[in-house]
């Protein structure tokens, strides 16, 4: 089997995180290398925004409180996003161009998708970890708005990245072939 082949055969989402750092030329690597994805038109459409540091990282909490607007306080959102997200040594949250056309909107994010698989099989290789998180706070105008991302993007996922761990997670089972594979 190519190496290849063998990377995209044992990637898995992990979501056990290890605070150990990450150089941040590692993290530029796996997303520069991402950005080979094929996309349809002369514009890349993804975005990516870092979070590495406190400071980033607080105001990620920030964003989801504010966008949450149900009186949960800072301190419980920083709770609950501190074992998914917050001790994560560095954070990715992917965004698509938004062109305000069907056919360029879906192309938009079949290409970035393609993208954030990328990092995904190129961060596995580099012996990174990730999972591709869609939680709802992702789709709330607020919390884009406390980012400052843009109505003209899309948040595609937020993807903590982390060492991967000596367990590695263990293969989920797939349809047979025959399940989805047809003849027209």
């Amino acid at each position: 089997m190519s190496e290849l082949k063998q990377v995209i055969v044992e990637r898995r989402s992990v979501k056990q995180i290890s605070g150990r750092k990450i150089d941040r030329s590692l993290v530029e690597e796996i997303v520069e290398l991402a950005a080979f994805a094929p996309f349809h038109s002369k514009v890349e459409p993804w975005q990516v925004y870092v979070i590495q540091d406190a400071k980033q990282k607080e105001k990620l909490v920030r964003a989801v409180t504010f966008s949450r607007n149900d009186g949960t306080t800072f301190e419980q959102v920083e709770e609950m996003l501190e074992r998914k997200f917050l001790t994560a040594p560095v954070i990715l949250i992917v965004t698509s161009a938004l062109f305000q056309d069907s056919k360029k909107d879906f192309e938009s994010v079949a290409a970035t998708s393609a993208f954030i698989q990328n990092l995904q099989l190129v961060a596995w290789e580099s012996g990174i970890g990730t999972i591709w998180r869609t939680p709802k706070f992702l789709f709330q105008q607020a919390f884009c708005e406390a980012l400052q991302i843009g109505e003209e993007e899309m948040v595609m996922g937020i993807l903590p990245l982390t060492f991967l761990p000596d367990d590695k997670p263990d293969v989920k089972t797939r349809r047979k072939l025959s399940e989805y594979l047809h003849e027209l």
